[in-house]
């Protein structure tokens, strides 16, 4: 049995305030990659810019795709990015000459989702197909067919031997690496699941939804649900925790962004567009770097908010 926590707003532990709003780019801006103080963004326009948070003021336009990117991702490297686009084909961008060293095509529909492990990387798609690369000569390793509705987030677990697969047929696949079959499915989403984070301690699995519903799954005890918090008033596009793991934070297509603790799983803070000067669109995705919480949406705008906890 799960249930609904009380949710206290602005504890005075937590003090957030807008620092910068960068501009550049001309459509909904829908996934980033940061390493650091470097940030990538991409979205509707097809350009991939890169940020300085050190010093965020211009952005430097890396490159001109020619259609919508749905999905990004730095290669270990850090000198090549993975790019998931609307028609399924997935590009590896150079960015030291800034131009692309491939095109990988298999997936039909748009890759909504990358994530890279140390000699590869795995691919989530619209067709329903999960597929794994070697970064080595970026041949095809495997394919694993899930769903038969897309297929929207990956997370991977801090050990490395398993990976959660979110689904638009509302349901969470848990995949044991390295063989990458099933090992659970979880179900209690009412709809898609857009967003799946672990804990940093790999303690917990947090499922957002289309349904609006925030989803704490206890890892130790089999996936067992313990909280299901009707955290927001649309779908949750991303979860993201704090480096320090105290914190974690949610983006929705309801224009917030609000910051939970880590421990309670209680709302602390809600950056809204009223009280915050916040996202006046969708908010899609989050990136967490020092005291620095990056969001970016469907106004085309990227934020920097400034948390601190004064308790630190």
């Amino acid at each position: 049995m799960y249930y609904k926590l009380s949710l206290l707003l602005d504890m005075p532990s937590i003090q957030a305030s807008l620092s910068t709003t960068l501009k550049g780019h001309t459509s909904a801006i829908y996934t980033l990659a940061g390493s650091g103080d470097d940030l990538y963004t991409t979205g509707g326009d097809g350009q991939v810019v890169k940020w300085n948070l050190a010093k965020p003021i211009d952005g430097l336009l890396m490159a001109r795709m020619g259609m919508q990117i749905f999905s990004m991702a730095l290669m270990h490297d850090k000198r090549h990015m993975l790019l998931g686009q609307m028609h399924g084909g997935i590009h590896i961008l150079d960015l030291d000459d800034q131009q692309e060293d491939k095109h990988l095509a298999l997936h039909t529909q748009g890759v909504f989702d990358l994530i890279t492990t140390d000699n590869h990387f795995i691919a989530a798609g619209g067709d329903g197909v999960l597929s794994l690369w070697r970064t080595i000569d970026y041949s095809l390793g495997l394919k694993v067919a899930l769903s038969d509705a897309s297929l929207r987030t990956l997370a991977l677990h801090p050990n490395g031997l398993q990976l959660a697969v979110g689904s638009s047929d509302n349901s969470i696949y848990l995949l044991s690496l390295p063989d990458f079959k099933i090992a659970l499915k979880l179900d209690g989403h009412a709809n898609s699941v857009f967003t799946l984070c672990y804990s940093p301690d790999g303690r917990y699995l947090f499922s957002g939804s289309r349904d609006a519903h925030l989803m704490v799954w206890d890892v130790v005890d089999s996936y067992k649900p313990i909280h299901r918090i009707p955290a927001h008033l649309f779908t949750i596009n991303h979860i993201v925790f704090s480096p320090n793991g105290k914190l974690f934070a949610t983006a929705s297509r309801d224009k917030d962004v609000k910051i939970w603790d880590a421990s309670t799983f209680s709302l602390l803070k809600v950056l809204d567009r009223h009280k915050f000067e916040g996202h006046i669109n969708s908010v899609n995705r989050l990136y967490w770097n020092n005291n620095y919480l990056v969001s970016l949406g469907d106004d085309r705008v990227i934020k920097l908010w400034c948390v601190t906890n004064s308790e630190e």
